[in-house]
């Protein structure tokens, strides 16, 4: 029979496992027909496996470039961000990004009024450790 952890008893997980996890972009203010790096540092090793741009800004901004470490994940053209919304965002195959690197994202407002974009990143993180506190 197996027992529930209480909230402040470790967890033990094997070191170097990955696990769900979800990333947030800063929610960052763009002005009309601009361009804007959204970025952040890892934390975790994380590989991201979906972008998720929420569906009523989604119509209003391209995708111009997502890097992960500095190397360009997009090739070509802007990508419409309806194409990331919720409920259409493809599975994607991209690198692990390791404690320290940094993510981010050029989106361009294609709108004729400036918007508060804020997007997500859905994918596998894991510890460089072997235990972790569970959430209190």
């Amino acid at each position: 029979m197996k027992r529930r952890a209480k909230e402040d008893e470790e967890i033990l997980i094997r070191p170097g496992a990955p696990y769900g996890a979800f990333m947030a972009f800063p929610s960052t203010k763009i002005s009309k027909r601009r361009t804007r790096r959204v970025r952040f540092v890892c934390q975790l090793n994380f590989r991201p496996k979906q972008i998720f741009i929420p569906r009523d800004i989604a119509g209003a901004v391209m995708v111009k470039s997502f890097k992960i470490a500095g190397a360009e994940q997009l090739a070509g053209t802007p990508i419409p961000g309806s194409f990331f919304d919720e409920f259409n965002s493809p599975k994607l195959l991209l690198p692990r990004a390791r404690i320290g690197d940094e993510i981010s994202i050029s989106v361009a407002n294609v709108t004729g009024k400036s918007l508060i974009f804020y997007a997500m990143l859905t994918g596998f993180a894991s510890e460089t450790r072997s235990r972790f506190q569970s959430p209190a």
